[in-house]
């Protein structure tokens, strides 16, 4: 059975997430998808918060989510196969070096092939 893995920036809850794949994974009748959001409900609940509090934790939202991200995209790595399709929503890691999406796109690659 193939299965869509969604990385996304935002949940569902987000409006630029739901507008760029939300609404087309709907639409189009998929039904076997698995959504890997790199920002929490947490997170999405404080980003408007404008307090010196919310910025604390805000940061500490952003590492805990460029950890599990990476935790994640570790297990995808052995996770995928050669049916399956992943779609990246910008990209893996936000504000971080591209070499890392690379790398991570050829292990995925390879490890699909």
């Amino acid at each position: 059975m193939k299965t869509i893995f969604l990385l996304t920036k935002y949940s569902k809850k987000m409006a630029s997430s739901r507008v760029r794949t939300f609404n087309y994974i709907e639409q189009g009748g998929f039904n076997n998808y698995q959504v890997l959001p790199f920002y929490n409900q947490f997170y999405e609940n404080i980003i408007y918060k404008k307090d010196s509090y919310g910025k604390f934790i805000k940061l500490l939202c952003f590492f805990y989510a460029y950890f599990i991200r990476l935790i994640s995209l570790v297990m995808l790595i052995f996770k995928v196969t050669i049916k399956d399709v992943v779609y990246i929503e910008k990209e893996l890691l936000p504000y971080g070096p591209s070499f890392i999406d690379i790398y991570f796109l050829k292990k995925i690659n390879k490890r699909a092939s």
